[in-house]
């Protein structure tokens, strides 16, 4: 059947200039599910679909340096690059995954471009959609296999999750002739692999966490943070009076015994309740609206990141007003 599909699928392109995009199941495919503490790992050859919209594909190939001795490969290696309108032209690999967590993942992915400067790049996306700090993710011509979160663009890979539960992950082909090994994502920026990575992630649910005061904190996470299992009254403290209760240092991953987490500057409930991350320390010295003081500047200063100041120019009694475009 398969061989009846590629004979159309040539004759399909001959005459018309399209091609039929052929979709290919794994058997062995299953959900992976995102540990609580935010880290999901896949090996590239577990994927769900392997679809083909061309003449380029991804293939199994046996190696004995990647995780698992398997790796997957873009060919034919002809020089081939997807750089735009990649999610509908270039070959991808579907992988069915469960976060746990929303919010911000951090992309690593482990892959090999056996020395070849054009043969050293993927684009990663969600849902099916792509996405610009995910793509054209590098690895600089590589000849062995390393872990790279790098882009053409000069930033760190990423995506956003808008909610936990069922999503897709999608590997697009960049540049054909390279192979991936695996893919990680976490919610920890400071988290850097090293050689094969972490084991794979579990293709089950989790045990339900053991809450035995029914308060909303798993027990084993109360214990390691110093309050008592058997009392439901303490998800409202402030321990460290940081603006977040217990429960909201649980949910938000933040550490009840430390105001700062990411040690920036900002009191995590500040970080929340502006909308920054309480787990980056980057976002300090940004200047969210735009009016020359960062974050943090704004923070000691008692005003609000996200609103800009207004400014009020007076005309001159000759009639001159001027005004700087970026004072808005």
């Amino acid at each position: 059947m398969k061989n009846f599909i590629n004979d159309f699928n040539k004759k399909l392109t001959a005459i018309t200039g399209l091609s039929l995009a052929l979709m290919t199941p794994n058997i062995n495919a299953a959900t992976f599910y995102q540990s609580d503490e935010g880290l999901l790992v896949i090996e590239a050859e577990h994927f769900n679909d392997n679809q083909v919209p061309g003449s380029h594909s991804w293939s199994e190939v046996a190696d004995a340096s990647a995780s698992g001795a398997v790796a997957m490969y873009a060919g034919p290696d002809n020089g081939t690059t997807y750089n735009s309108d990649y999610a509908n032209l270039s070959p991808a690999l579907v992988y069915s995954v469960h976060f746990s967590q929303s919010g911000t993942h951090y992309i690593w992915i482990r892959a090999d471009a056996q020395g070849i400067r054009t043969s050293d790049s993927v684009h990663l996306g969600l849902d099916g959609q792509a996405i610009s700090t995910a793509d054209r993710i590098d690895f600089g011509g590589a000849n062995g296999f390393i872990w790279s979160r790098s882009t053409m663009d000069n930033v760190n890979a990423s995506l956003e999750v808008g909610s936990s539960g069922e999503h897709s992950l999608n590997l697009w082909m960049r540049e054909d002739g390279l192979s991936v090994d695996k893919i990680l994502l976490t919610t920890d920026p400071g988290f850097t692999p090293s050689d094969l990575g972490p084991d794979s992630s579990p293709t089950s649910p989790p045990a339900p966490a053991q809450d035995a005061d029914a308060d909303g904190l798993p027990d084993d996470w109360e214990i390691a943070h110093g309050t008592d299992p058997n009392v439901a009254d303490d998800t409202s403290v402030d321990a460290d009076a940081d603006g977040l209760t217990l429960l909201e240092e649980y949910q938000n991953g933040t550490d009840p015994q430390l105001a700062d987490t990411d040690a920036d500057g900002l009191p995590d409930g500040y970080e929340i309740q502006y909308g920054f991350n309480p787990l980056d320390n980057s976002d300090a010295l940004l200047d969210s609206d735009g009016d020359g003081d960062s974050n943090l500047t704004e923070y000691q200063n008692g005003t609000d990141p996200r609103v800009r100041p207004q400014t009020t120019f007076y005309q001159s009694d000759e009639g001159l007003l001027v005004i700087e475009a970026e004072h808005f």
